[in-house]
């Protein structure tokens, strides 16, 4: 009984101790973790000024067009034949004389060129005149552009001339004796191409040598002032 009632009041003591620290001892507040930290302020940024002038806007890009395609140059003529007319003026330039024409390139600057000219005349009441001349000319090419060429040369040519009759004053009619020439012909002139298969040409020629014969009379000149003129067209193949 007495073991009893004494752990009572050590368990009572104990009791009463604990309540006594209790009260002694203060309160420990409980840690709160510290608030976030408020955002910084950012400061608005300065308005900009426009300047105070303002360059001109730059001048769209120019469109560059392609090239322009190099020009064609005339082909190689070696080997090339053309046809052609002519056309001779007379001495005073009053009508003309018809002319056939061949021109075969040797070379790109060379090439031979025969003409024949023929004309024939037949007045009333008189008996037919006729002239015949064919030459052979050898033509040098010095300059050339792209489309014309400056050509000279010179040849040979037979000259076979008859003129027609004549009547004198009584009535009766007279022929004059046949005409024969042999001369060396020069000549100078250009020559334009259109296109690779046609041409017009213009030249100025002069027998520089001729002996002439008439009947009973000849005669041996050596001159280049009787000049005349010489156009040509020709037609030229592959």
């Amino acid at each position: 009984m007495i073991r009893v009632k004494l752990a009572a009041a050590v368990l009572l003591s104990a009791t009463l101790s604990v309540s006594a620290q209790a009260q002694i001892a203060p309160a420990i507040p409980r840690a709160e973790p510290p608030p976030p930290p408020e955002p910084a302020a950012v400061a608005p940024a300065p308005p900009v000024s426009p300047p105070a002038y303002a360059p001109p806007a730059a001048p769209p890009a120019a469109v560059v067009a392609p090239a322009a395609a190099p020009p064609v140059a005339l082909e190689d003529l070696t080997s090339a034949v053309g046809f052609g007319i002519g056309v001779i003026p007379n001495a005073e330039l009053a009508g003309t004389t018809g002319a056939v024409a061949i021109k075969y390139w040797i070379s790109d600057e060379l090439a031979v060129a025969p003409l024949l000219i023929f004309a024939y005349d037949k007045p009333r009441g008189a008996d037919a005149g006729w002239h015949v001349r064919p030459e052979a000319l050898l033509l040098y090419v010095p300059f050339a552009s792209r489309w014309t060429r400056f050509e000279v040369g010179g040849g040979l040519a037979v000259d076979v001339n008859r003129p027609a009759s004549t009547t004198n004053a009584d009535g009766m009619s007279l022929q004059s004796d046949t005409h024969f020439r042999l001369a060396v012909p020069i000549q100078a002139g250009v020559e334009h191409f259109f296109t690779r298969w046609l041409s017009l040409g213009i030249a100025a020629r002069a027998d520089l040598f001729a002996y002439s014969e008439d009947g009973d009379y000849h005669e041996v000149s050596f001159t280049i002032d009787s000049t005349s003129l010489l156009g040509q067209l020709f037609f030229y193949t592959d």
